[in-house]
C-alpha cells in the first residue's frame, strides 16, 4: 500500500495535481503513525515534511519531520528510499528554514543511494536541482562544470574524447546503468 502511495505521489505531483499528493503524503504519514513505520515511512515523513513547509508555512516542524525521516533511513536496508528521502529533504524540505548549501550532504546521498538502487529518476532530479541549488548560492557555470567528483561531475555524458574514455574505461556509474 505504501509503495502504491508513493507512486500516487509522485504522478500526481508531477502532473500538476497537489491535492491529490497532498492526499497521498498524509495518507502515507497516517499509515506509519497508526500501524508503525515500515520500509517506506521515511518517505512519507520527508514529503509530509514538504507539505508542512510549502501549504501551512510551519517550516521548522516540517524540518523536523524531514530531519526524522533521513533518520529513520537507518533502521532499513533500502537503498532507493534512501535515496528519495534525502533528495526531498534536501531539495524541498530543509531550504525552507536553513541555508541552501546544506542541502548538499543529502543531495550527495541521494545520489549514492541513488546509483545504488538502480533510482536514475531521482539521480537525475537530484543532478539537476542540485545544480540550481549551487548555482542560486553563486557557484558559476565555469566551477561547476568542473567541480571534480560525483554528483557535481557529468564528464560522462557528451561526445566528447573525454566524455566517452570515462564511458570506456567505467567511470561513469550512470553510463553503466543507462547503457550509454
Amino acid at each position: 500500500m505504501m509503495r502504491i502511495l508513493q507512486i500516487l505521489f509522485y504522478s500526481a505531483w508531477l502532473s500538476g495535481q497537489p491535492v491529490l499528493a497532498l492526499l497521498a503524503v498524509t495518507k502515507m504519514t497516517t499509515l506509519s503513525y497508526e500501524h508503525g513505520n515500515s520500509e517506506m515511512s521515511p518517505f512519507g515523513y520527508a514529503c509530509y515534511g514538504l507539505v508542512l513547509g510549502a501549504w501551512r508555512q510551519e517550516y521548522e516542524k516540517g524540518y523536523l519531520f524531514g530531519k526524522m525521516a533521513v533518520a529513520l533511513c537507518d533502521q532499513f536496508d533500502n537503498a532507493d528510499v534512501r535515496s528519495v528521502t534525502n533528495f526531498v529533504f534536501g531539495s524541498d524540505v530543509q531550504s525552507w528554514s536553513r541555508p541552501i548549501r546544506e542541502a548538499e550532504t543529502y543531495y550527495e546521498t541521494a545520489y549514492r543511494y541513488g546509483m545504488e538502487s538502480g533510482n536514475i529518476l531521482t539521480v537525475t532530479f537530484m543532478m539537476m536541482l542540485s545544480s540550481s541549488a549551487r548555482l542560486t548560492y553563486g557557484q558559476n557555470l565555469n566551477e561547476l562544470y568542473q567541480t571534480p567528483g560525483k554528483p557535481r561531475h557529468c564528464s560522462c555524458f557528451g561526445d566528447s574524447a573525454a566524455s566517452s574514455a570515462a564511458r570506456a574505461d567505467g567511470r561513469c556509474q550512470i553510463a553503466e546503468r543507462c547503457h550509454i
